[in-house]
């Protein structure tokens, strides 16, 4: 597609010249960044959860549980996924209090908080 450009007149007969420049391209799919969902369930919990994860690609994952300063509770999977929905046990001896699960991807990394009560 292309789009035209009105230019200043250049003759005293008062017809404009037009230049026709290319419109970019639209992105495709391989070139948007598709960052994969991540959900904790049931929160809050005991302790014991699953983390779901839903993958738009074969993807080289990393999981982890954080406490709420940022130091690396536990890596719960780290490896080679498959597309697609995936359920992971949380069943950790954690202390009540608030923490992050980070899954994290070539393409960026998604976090959820985790609520532990006792």
């Amino acid at each position: 597609t292309l789009a035209k450009l009105a230019q200043p007149e250049h003759s005293g007969i008062g017809e404009s010249n037009t230049v026709q420049l290319p419109l970019p391209a639209a992105r495709t799919e391989t070139e948007k960044f598709i960052l994969p969902e991540l959900a904790i369930a049931p929160n809050p919990n005991s302790g014991k959860c699953k983390a779901i994860i839903s993958l738009p690609r074969q993807e080289v994952i990393k999981l982890e549980i954080m406490d709420h300063h940022g130091r690396l509770i536990s890596v719960l999977k780290e490896g080679r996924v498959t597309q697609g929905t995936h359920e992971i046990e949380i069943d950790l001896n954690l202390a009540a209090d608030h923490y992050v699960v980070k899954l994290t991807t070539k393409n960026g990394s998604v976090m959820q908080p985790l609520v532990v009560l006792h």
